[in-house]
């Protein structure tokens, strides 16, 4: 059984591909991405990364900023 509509938010968007990246940790972000007929994606022009390749970077800040490290 799919979903019909499903609405999330995502950590990165990459704009040479189209990608969002959804990172998560308890498993909240499989209960609406997996495989609904249409998706809506909710997020701020500040997380749109120009390339693929800077991802690498960004995620690696978003492990050390939710944890509070230097």
């Amino acid at each position: 059984m799919t979903v019909p509509v499903a609405v999330s938010g995502a950590n990165f968007g990459i704009a040479e591909t189209g990608t969002l990246s959804v990172v998560e940790s308890e498993g909240n972000g499989r209960m609406c991405l997996t495989m609904p007929d249409t998706l809506i994606t909710v997020m701020g022009i500040e997380k749109v990364l120009p390339r693929y390749q800077d991802l690498e970077v960004f995620l690696q800040l978003l492990s050390r900023s939710s944890t509070g490290e230097r």
